[in-house]
């Protein structure tokens, strides 16, 4: 019989373990019929209700990175005319046009809105850590690994036209560079 209580009374408190509750926390179940709620889910439901807000308020902040530009135009960076493949996160949105022969690319990456306040891109890197180069480029832009980064619409951008046995570093960086050109007007305040 003491065995018995023993395993209880210990699936009793691995029970309260890993659910997280208390013998003193209210129930949230309802007898059925009353109609109440108990606390816990009503905060679960204002949990549930901003994330829902906060998801959508992110959609609606986000720029569709494919479509700034033609798989056609791409094609002509990357010597095959093939879709863009999506990627990001909440308002942060990118694409990412390959030739699956090559593996040569072209990137376009749009930062959350305020990610660049009043048009000017963000400093490189955080104190403590080793500075990143990058080089200044022309109207407010600047290279960094390769990639052109911009600021349009208060967010903080990025283009690669990663292209290294059809284009010099050079011709790759200014064929970003005309992409931006190309991207800049559709990028939403």
């Amino acid at each position: 019989m003491r065995a018995r209580t023993l395993g209880t009374g210990l699936l009793a408190a691995l029970c309260l373990l890993f659910t997280g509750c208390s013998p003193s926390e209210p129930s949230t179940a309802t007898p059925e019929g009353d109609g109440a709620v108990g606390t816990s889910t009503d905060a679960a439901a204002t949990e549930t209700s901003a994330a829902t807000d906060t998801a959508s308020d992110a959609a609606a902040d986000a720029v569709d990175a494919c479509a700034l530009l033609s798989k056609e135009e791409v094609g002509a960076l990357i010597g095959a005319v093939v879709d863009g493949v999506p990627n990001g996160v909440d308002a942060r949105t990118g694409c990412v046009w390959e030739n699956p022969d090559t593996y040569e690319s072209v990137t376009v990456d749009i930062g959350s809105p305020g990610t660049a306040s009043d048009n000017t891109l963000p400093p490189l890197g955080e104190p403590g850590f080793p500075e990143i180069e990058s080089t200044p480029g022309p109207n407010g832009t600047r290279v960094v690994a390769g990639a052109v980064e911009f600021a349009a619409a208060n967010r903080y951008n990025s283009v690669q036209v990663a292209t290294p046995t059809t284009m010099s570093s050079d011709q790759s960086i200014a064929a970003a560079m005309d992409l931006i050109a190309k991207i800049t007007p559709q990028i939403p305040e």
